[in-house]
């Protein structure tokens, strides 16, 4: 899952592994579709916000932040593109 995934990357670079509230990772896997190169850059840019806003975790707000930034390029469908 991704909620494990992100769990054992905070965890094995010295976090608790609690540092993302559920509806954070809620929030990275409906962005990302959990494939792991997006939920990285997704964390890292939310983990970024979260301590430049002293926040102790990433909540869905911040998350919310980042994408309405629009600094983060969503997973797209290369198919839909070539139908059009």
């Amino acid at each position: 899952t991704t909620r494990g995934y992100v769990r054992h990357r905070l965890q094995h670079a010295g976090g608790s592994g609690e540092e993302f509230t559920d509806g954070a990772v809620d929030k990275i896997y409906a962005k990302s579709g959990g494939v792991p190169r997006l939920v990285n850059k997704l964390a890292d840019f939310a983990m970024v916000y979260a301590v430049t806003s002293d926040k102790p975790i990433v909540d869905e707000e911040v998350i919310d932040e980042v994408l309405a930034d629009d600094i983060f390029l969503e997973m797209r469908d290369p198919t839909a593109e070539a139908a059009e």
